[in-house]
């Protein structure tokens, strides 16, 4: 006779302590998943920027640009204190300088800004501008001013991170003070704007910068490797995040980019009132570049309402304005990091060479 297998045992059911600990944990589960679920989101975003898309892209863009992103021009390493401009590259300097989605080297001639010590000496072009301008997230060979045609080559680019317009032209002015002959010869000014300047250019006015307002800055910032910072589990980070992320499900903040600075050409055409005499005989041309182009086209209109006034304040300066929304969307920025590609640059230098073709004489020939 064989043995019959005995039954199946019945499971066991929760006791009271299990049961409250599976409640518990559930309901904390639903609390936390709106608040930790978009964070863990966005840093699925931020390791795989070439993945994200729409809402997803626009959740990873807040932590980058607000915890995550590396400046450069607070970089012991990259730049100095400048008693005028605040601060300047450091003379001859080389640093590295990364974040998520660029590895770039930066180099520094004599004067502190990032070109060539050769390109100080007979310029046929000059760019000045902000971080756009210098080539943030670009190595020096892929930005604009070197992308140019031959009649605005060679350029000399005077771009550095963060200045406005007020300070842009007193670096140019310094420029032209060291380098006399070199400034003489180089009839076009390239000047790319960008939405920040309007806080630097509305609290100047009509006078020449001074770093006075900026008494605590310090270079003092370290390198840090980007991937070290990405650390979803840090409370600070978590935080800042939520506060956000509340703020924007209960004030309906759509777009905490947009920046609704007023009257952009008031406060640029005031930047100029010192330099008549040190932009008289150029041709000055200005574009906006800025916030991964969304606001290049609105901005433009706002500068062109003043255009007739910055003509006035500029009697013998050619003066003018281009539009670059019509040629660089979106797609011409990083995803993550609001500036200019490598691609972006390109077709930021063919645009400009297309715009210009005919208002810009030829270079002399040389024998």
């Amino acid at each position: 006779m064989t043995a019959q297998p005995p039954p199946p045992s019945k499971p066991q059911a929760w006791g009271p302590k299990a049961r409250l600990a599976a409640i518990n944990l559930a309901v904390l589960a639903l609390l936390l998943s709106p608040l930790l679920g978009p964070w863990l989101l966005a840093h699925g975003a931020l390791r795989h920027p070439r993945w994200a898309w729409g809402p997803l892209l626009e959740l990873a863009r807040w932590p980058y640009l607000n915890i995550y992103r590396q400046g450069i021009q607070g970089r012991k390493d990259c730049f100095q204190v400048d008693q005028t401009l605040t601060y300047i590259g450091q003379p001859h300097g080389q640093c590295r300088f990364d974040n998520l989605e660029f590895r770039t080297t930066q180099r520094f001639n004599s004067l502190g800004v990032r070109d060539s010590e050769a390109a100080l000496v007979r310029p046929r072009s000059i760019v000045i501008g902000d971080s756009h301008a210098m080539g943030w997230g670009v190595e020096a060979g892929e930005r604009y001013s070197h992308l140019l045609g031959p009649r605005l080559q060679p350029s000399l680019n005077l771009g550095i991170a963060s200045y406005g317009t007020a300070r842009e032209l007193r670096l140019l002015e310094r420029y032209a003070g060291r380098y006399p002959q070199g400034y003489a010869g180089a009839p076009t000014i390239l000047l790319q704007y960008g939405v920040n300047d309007w806080g630097e250019n509305s609290s100047t006015g009509k006078q020449r910068f001074q770093s006075s307002s900026y008494r605590s800055y310090a270079a003092n910032t370290p390198y840090v490797k980007p991937e070290l910072l990405l650390d979803p589990w840090n409370g600070a980070h978590l935080r800042l995040f939520t506060e956000h992320w509340l703020r924007g499900i209960f004030k309906a903040e759509t777009n905490p980019l947009d920046v609704p600075f007023p009257k952009h050409g008031e406060a640029f055409v005031a930047s100029f009132t010192p330099y008549e005499q040190l932009l008289r005989g150029k041709t000055l041309v200005v574009f906006v570049s800025s916030d991964y182009g969304f606001w290049n086209a609105s901005v433009y209109r706002d500068l062109k309402h003043s255009l007739g006034s910055l003509r006035r304040q500029l009697p013998h300066t050619k003066v003018l304005l281009l539009d670059l929304s019509q040629a660089c969307d979106s797609s011409c920025y990083f995803r993550l990091d609001d500036h200019l590609t490598a691609a972006g640059h390109r077709r930021v230098a063919q645009w400009l060479n297309q715009s210009l073709t005919g208002l810009i004489k030829p270079a002399p020939a040389t024998h």
